[in-house]
C-alpha cells in the first residue's frame, strides 16, 4: 500500500496537525501497546529490548532487538524502531539482527520460552522476517523491499501520529511496504463496503470516485454473474475472476487499481493473462500486451464495459484447456 498524506489534515471537520513521537522510545511503546498496526489476527509481540550477544557482526558488537513478535506461531518477527527516517543505515542494523538471530535460533527460542510466559513450550520456528518502523522512509528503501532486492524478507512500517489542536484527540495512520510475496503485503475484505470503508480511513479517494468503484464492481458481477469467492478485495485492488476450475493457470480477467481521482482497469488483450502485479501494477503491465483503461466517470465505464466482456471471454476460454 502506498499513499501520501498532508502534514494537515481534516477528519469530520476536525483539524488534525502532525505530532511525531518525540522519541524511539515512546513509539516503540506505542507499537507494543498497540499490535494492530500489522494488522494480523494472529500476531503477538512477545518481548521487547532482548538483549542478543554478537548481534552486530559488521560493528563487532552486541544487539538489541527493540521488539520481536510471532505471527501464526510459527514465524518469528524481529522488529527495529527508528524515531526518524527509515534509511540504509537501519537496514544494515536490521540485516545484522537477522543474521545473528538464524545462527543462534535454537538458544535464542530456549531463552524466550524460559523468559516468556506467552510462548508455546513445542513452538518450532519456520521463518524469520524483519520489519523496520519509523516516521518516514527513504524512497530508495521502499523500492528495494517492494522489489525483493534485501536478501532477508524485510517489510517496513511507516507511522504517523496526529492530534487536535488540543491534543485530546489522536488519530494514527500506518503505511506497509512489503514485496509481493510477503506475508505483510497486502490486507484482504470480505466485500465491497469493507473495502470501501478501508479507502476512507487510509487513502485520500474522492467520493465520486468510491461510488465509481461501487458501480464498476456491481456492474462486473451481476454481469458475470460472479460469486463472493470470485472477487478479491485488497488494500492495493480488486481483483475479478473466473469460476476456478481445476488445471486453471490463471484466473484474473480484470483488476481494478483506484487512485484520487480516477480508476485503472487491468484487463486482458490478444490472449495475454492479466498478470499477477501486486506491488507494481504499471511495471508489471510493460511486460505483455494488455489493455489499462482509466475509467473516471459512468459514461467512460459504458464506453469501453466491451473490454471487460472481451477479457473475461479471454480468460474464460482459456480456462477451459488443462494445464500442460
Amino acid at each position: 500500500m502506498n499513499f501520501q498524506i498532508s502534514k494537515q489534515i481534516a477528519a469530520e471537520n476536525i483539524h488534525l496537525d502532525l505530532n511525531k513521537f518525540k522519541s524511539e522510545l515512546l513509539l516503540e511503546a506505542f507499537i507494543y501497546e498497540n499490535p494492530k498496526i500489522f494488522t494480523y489476527e494472529d500476531f503477538k509481540i512477545i518481548t521487547s529490548q532482548f538483549h542478543l550477544y554478537n548481534g552486530r557482526p559488521t560493528k563487532e558488537t552486541d544487539g538489541r532487538i527493540d521488539l520481536i513478535g510471532l505471527l501464526n506461531n510459527e514465524d518469528l518477527i524481529i522488529i527495529e524502531v527508528k524515531k526518524d527516517e527509515i534509511n540504509n543505515e537501519t537496514i544494515g542494523q536490521l540485516k545484522d539482527y537477522l543474521k545473528a538471530v538464524k545462527e543462534k535460533q535454537d538458544n535464542i527460542i530456549k531463552e524466550l520460552k524460559e523468559k516468556e510466559n506467552n510462548i508455546a513450550p513445542d513452538l518450532k520456528i519456520k521463518n524469520i522476517i524483519g520489519i523496520v518502523i519509523g516516521q518516514e522512509i527513504n524512497p530508495e528503501i521502499v523500492s528495494n523491499i517492494e522489489a525483493g532486492n534485501f536478501e532477508n524478507e524485510i517489510s517496513a512500517i511507516v507511522v504517523k501520529r496526529y492530534s487536535t489542536i488540543d491534543n485530546l484527540e489522536n488519530y494514527i495512520i500506518t503505511t506497509t511496504y512489503a514485496k509481493a510475496t510477503s506475508k505483510f503485503s497486502s490486507k484482504r475484505y470480505n466485500n465491497i463496503q469493507e473495502y470501501l470503508d478501508n479507502l476512507t480511513i487510509t487513502r485520500n479517494i474522492d467520493d465520486n470516485i468510491k461510488r465509481l468503484i461501487q458501480k464498476i464492481n456491481d456492474k462486473i458481477t451481476q454481469e458475470f454473474s460472479l460469486e463472493s469467492e470470485q472477487i478479491n478485495y485488497t488494500n492495493r485492488d480488486i481483483s475479478f475472476n473466473i469460476e476456478k476450475r481445476r488445471g486453471v493457470r490463471k484466473t484474473v480477467f480484470c483488476y481494478l487499481v483506484p487512485s484520487s481521482k480516477k480508476v485503472d482497469l487491468f484487463v486482458s488483450f490478444e490472449g495475454e493473462i492479466p498478470k499477477n502485479h501486486r506491488h507494481n501494477v504499471k511495471q508489471e503491465t510493460k511486460r505483455v500486451n494488455k489493455i489499462v483503461m482509466t475509467i473516471t466517470d459512468n459514461k467512460v465505464l459504458d464506453n469501453l464495459f466491451k473490454y471487460i466482456e472481451n477479457s473475461y471471454r479471454i480468460i474464460n476460454s482459456l480456462a477451459l484447456d488443462p494445464l500442460e
